[in-house]
């Protein structure tokens, strides 16, 4: 059924795009923890954890990673947005999701968290 169809395409893609943060997020970290100052150092890298993170193997001669500027703006503290999106899915699921404006939920947030 469309419906059923409609479902598994969004979690397919969600599934996906998580898979690549986690895949950048590791090259980040393996770029930035074991640089090596010479040609193939990056691509290298890239190849490696790509192949062995990635669905989408890598392909030689191609250069994506020189429009993610994460690599020189954020370093490897690119795997906190992981990190934050499930803290913060899990205290959405545990304080708002039946009701985004109680109080209740509000004052714990404020009191137990922040």
């Amino acid at each position: 059924p469309k419906e059923l169809f409609e479902n598994t395409k969004r979690g397919l893609w969600s599934a996906i795009k998580q898979e690549e943060t986690i895949f950048k997020a590791i090259f980040a970290i393996q770029l930035h923890s074991n640089y090596q100052d010479n040609q193939n150092f990056v691509q290298n890298t890239l190849k490696n954890v790509q192949n062995k993170y990635s669905r989408f193997k890598y392909i030689e001669d191609t250069y994506w990673y020189t429009q993610f500027d994460h690599l020189a703006t954020y370093g490897p503290n690119y795997f906190s947005y992981l990190t934050c999106e499930v803290i913060s899915k899990k205290i959405w699921n545990k304080l708002f999701i039946n009701d985004p404006l109680s109080i209740f939920a509000g004052n714990k947030l404020r009191n137990e968290l922040l």
